[in-house]
């Protein structure tokens, strides 16, 4: 059986940073690198895709940095009471989240009017979609 591949790029690339198990540390030393030394952006598919979330871990536990408006959001579930704080661009990840590495970094296909359009099928995969149910026939 031969396998469909689809036609249209994924909304979101995972890159996976990181393996604590094979690896023990990131290649991003937390100590030297601010959110902004990450990549910001690439071309991948024909379509740029922009940086949206910095997944860090510690061993142990996930928290992750969003990127919102413009600005750098820092999501912890552990944080007592307020689990969302704003993340100063300028501050270097090891010394405020101490024992924490980037693991993953999320990047989301920047949205255009090409994409708007193509997101209105019903299927949201027009690979698997024949040519016959995109265009039917005239009823005579």
């Amino acid at each position: 059986m031969r396998r469909k591949l689809a036609k249209n790029p994924p909304p979101l690339i995972q890159i996976a940073v990181a393996n604590p198990e094979l690896l023990g540390k990131s290649l991003l030393d937390p100590s030297k690198s601010r959110v902004t030394s990450i990549e910001q952006s690439f071309k991948c598919f024909e379509k740029r895709y922009l940086l949206a979330t910095v997944i860090l871990h510690n061993g142990s536990h996930y928290c992750c940095i969003n990127l919102v408006g413009g600005k750098y959001l820092l999501y912890n579930g552990m944080f007592g009471g307020e689990k969302l704080k704003w993340w100063n661009e300028s501050d270097l990840l090891g010394a405020k989240l101490n024992g924490y590495y980037v693991s993953h970094l999320w990047y989301a296909m920047e949205w255009t009017d090409d994409c708007k359009s193509n997101s209105n099928s019903d299927s949201g995969d027009d690979s698997v979609v024949s040519d016959m149910d995109k265009n039917p026939p005239a009823k005579k």
